[in-house]
């Protein structure tokens, strides 16, 4: 356990815990002994609601094991810790069930990363907004992953019609694809470059309007 967590406990029959080692206060700065006679759902977790509760808890007294319970914690100085928690149910040799132990993580970095990332896409978003009328994402081979829902309050269809298309499959057909601006564009995205001002005539159910990517 030493080389893949950072604390182990242990609880009893009515889930409260008996032992704690390792080093969940060096990690966090949440005393080990505050533990002690209490059960998990005794000690503050503010990510977790009632119902998170009432679902762990089933798992409990259903004897099963449980993996990567996350619980965004306070330490004593009211800073936020994340943990991340498994366990497994512990039987005697008559196989009467006698409590849990398991092993916890202190996972407050990669939650702190995934938060500057989750903020970081959100500014994207808003910049995406503020300065275009949709926003598109697309795979190596130039078909639309993603697309802002905006698209449908210009086109009056669903972002979903556009996923899994190319520009060269949402064209009017009156519009020549072998010409000058599409071989500038295709040659920007076989050399990976960004491009801008390509503009074509956008098609799709119920009409076409000129458009810039």
């Amino acid at each position: 356990t030493g080389m893949s967590t950072d604390w182990y406990w242990e609880q009893d029959a009515r889930f409260r815990f008996t032992a704690m080692e390792g080093e969940l206060q060096e990690r966090t700065g949440i005393s080990n002994t505050e533990h002690f006679g209490k059960t998990r759902w005794d000690l503050p977790a503010l990510n977790m609601s009632a119902a998170d509760w009432t679902k762990h808890r089933a798992t409990l007294d259903a004897h099963l094991a449980f993996s990567n319970l996350e619980m965004r914690r306070p330490d004593a100085g009211g800073r936020m810790h994340w943990v991340s928690v498994s366990g497994e149910p512990v039987f005697d040799a008559a196989r009467k069930f006698t409590g849990y132990h398991g092993i916890g993580r202190d996972i407050t970095e990669r939650k702190q990363a995934e938060q500057l990332l989750a903020d970081s896409e959100a500014r994207f978003q808003d910049f995406a907004r503020a300065s275009g009328d949709w926003f598109w994402e697309g795979d190596a081979e130039g078909c639309v992953t993603w697309i802002s829902d905006s698209i449908e309050r210009f086109t009056g269809v669903p972002a979903q019609y556009y996923v899994g298309k190319r520009p060269q499959d949402l064209v009017s057909e009156s519009e020549d694809t072998t010409g000058e601006a599409w071989r500038l564009r295709r040659e920007a995205r076989e050399r990976q470059e960004s491009y801008r001002d390509f503009r074509y005539r956008l098609r799709y159910p119920g009409g076409e309007k000129w458009i810039s990517s």
